[in-house]
């Protein structure tokens, strides 16, 4: 829905970006070639690929996108 309105809504963007930050370090854990071996080492699974796609495509709309800007009751009753 972002893509096709060219706008960024459903959170904020600082949220966002965040998220990936958080979501790559936490992935990055599981690579060995970052950490080195590790017992707790999981590895990396598809669904984590996945999960990292989404969160990636998310972060740019935030970067790329300008914000959906608030609109008061009022004036989208007036509007009908």
């Amino acid at each position: 829905m972002n893509a096709r309105s060219r706008k960024f809504a459903g959170t904020y963007k600082m949220c966002a970006i965040l998220r990936f930050l958080g979501f790559f370090l936490t992935a990055a854990g599981g690579v060995p070639s970052i950490v080195g071996r590790s017992i707790r080492s999981w590895g990396v699974n598809v669904e984590i690929g996945c999960e990292f796609v989404t969160v990636a495509v998310l972060a740019f709309q935030a970067l790329w996108y300008p914000v959906v800007l608030p609109v008061d009751e009022d004036e989208d009753s007036t509007s009908r």
